[in-house]
């Protein structure tokens, strides 16, 4: 039976639902016929966005970190590896040279599900390092990132969810249903974002990174995916 790889604690209860939606979502009658999963919840890697803006020392602590995590996959031989982390997708081609276990590229696949014009809400480290808005070029996509009063809000609202488990968030809810109302798919691409409650009225015009990234999860391991699945994809 084929395993596939999680290497997440970034953050902890974003690994916790990423494998929550997995089984909910994988089409299954017994347990025998789930994804057998491998998860690292390495809480204590460094944080991906002040690698990316201190750059030096901080990149080198954090890679230094999660090298560990695809030492475990390659001793244990899973199939294929999932991160929920947006953020750390930055260092892919890092990532390449410390494993040869294909590497589900959320970014890539979240942006090609993109079904309209889009805008982004994530890190500030995901946004400065491009990461959405070049994949966006290369797949003809178009993708807009708002301003940086909307960007410290989002900051602050993802840790605040990283603080104290607040999945409300009614402000950013606002800010968010204002881009729905002018025609644009909310692309939630942090994935402490997609963890908010978020009004039912939102829900069809939300793209979740994670759900994107549990869907490529369960057809890759030759699963299928339940009717009326709760993914936003």
């Amino acid at each position: 039976m084929k395993t596939a790889g999680i290497i997440g604690g970034m953050g902890p209860l974003a690994t916790v639902e990423c494998f929550h939606r997995i089984v909910e979502n994988t089409k299954a009658t017994k347990d025998q016929e789930h994804i057998n999963l491998l998860i690292s919840n390495h809480a204590t890697i460094p944080d991906r966005t002040e690698a990316i803006l201190k750059q030096g020392k901080y990149i080198e602590e954090f890679l230094s970190a999660i090298k560990k995590d695809f030492e475990v996959m390659n001793r244990e031989e899973v199939e294929l590896i999932a991160i929920p982390c947006n953020t750390s997708h930055a260092f892919m081609d890092e990532y390449k040279k410390y494993t040869e276990i294909p590497i589900i590229n959320m970014v890539e696949e979240t942006v090609k599900s993109l079904s309209k014009k889009g805008v982004l809400f994530a890190t500030q480290g995901t946004i400065e390092l491009e990461i959405y808005q070049k994949a966006a070029q290369k797949h003809n996509k178009e993708l807009i990132v708002p301003d940086k009063k909307t960007l410290q809000n989002t900051m602050n609202t993802i840790y605040e969810i990283k603080k104290n488990n607040q999945l409300d968030c009614f402000e950013f809810q606002d800010e968010v249903s204002r881009w729905i109302e002018n025609d644009y798919e909310v692309i939630l691409a942090c994935t402490e974002l997609s963890l908010i409650n978020f009004k039912k009225e939102y829900k069809n015009s939300l793209l979740d990174a994670m759900d994107v990234l549990v869907r490529e999860v369960i057809l890759r391991m030759d699963k299928k995916i339940i009717d009326n699945c709760s993914l936003n994809i």
